[in-house]
């Protein structure tokens, strides 16, 4: 069996989004209008950044087929990085929670601007690493994926 070594890097800037539920908008579709828009922009920057960083294997590759074809186990670290306040009362960013930045994500990544680019199916999602921190540089977002062969 031959295995795709292949990374993806996408760098999104900004401070992290997390997910939100309708039921936190209180009845108000403009919040979760917006919180789609928001989602829409940042596929459209990450499907920008993979033709540019990748677009050597993506122009060469059926256009219609993932980066990472079905039965491929995929791996996926997120770095979310929040402005360091001149005193943090935390040793870490407590604005939102990990697991709703995750949320927000994933499904940023399958979006339709990028269903299909990636991967076929997110239940190829073998593995996600992912920490929060504060940086003295700009808020911003990394995501790194990766094939996973060893949850194969």
């Amino acid at each position: 069996m031959q295995y795709l070594s292949r990374i993806v890097t996408i760098s999104l800037e900004g401070a992290p989004t997390p997910w939100q539920r309708p039921a936190q908008m209180r009845g108000s579709t403009a919040r979760f209008d917006a919180q789609a828009e928001t989602k829409n922009t940042h596929s459209i920057i990450a499907l920008k950044q993979i033709l540019e960083w990748h677009g050597e294997t993506c122009s060469k590759r059926d256009s219609r087929s993932p980066m990472y074809p079905a039965g491929t186990p995929v791996a996926i670290q997120y770095n979310f990085f929040f402005e360091s306040p001149a005193r943090p009362s935390t040793d870490f960013p407590s604005k939102c929670d990990l697991d709703n930045l995750i949320k927000y994500y994933n499904d940023m990544l399958q979006s339709f601007y990028m269903k299909g680019v990636l991967w076929e199916d997110d239940r190829q999602i073998t593995k996600i690493l992912a920490q929060k921190q504060w940086t003295p540089h700009k808020s911003r977002t990394e995501i790194t994926i990766i094939a996973d062969y060893e949850g194969k």
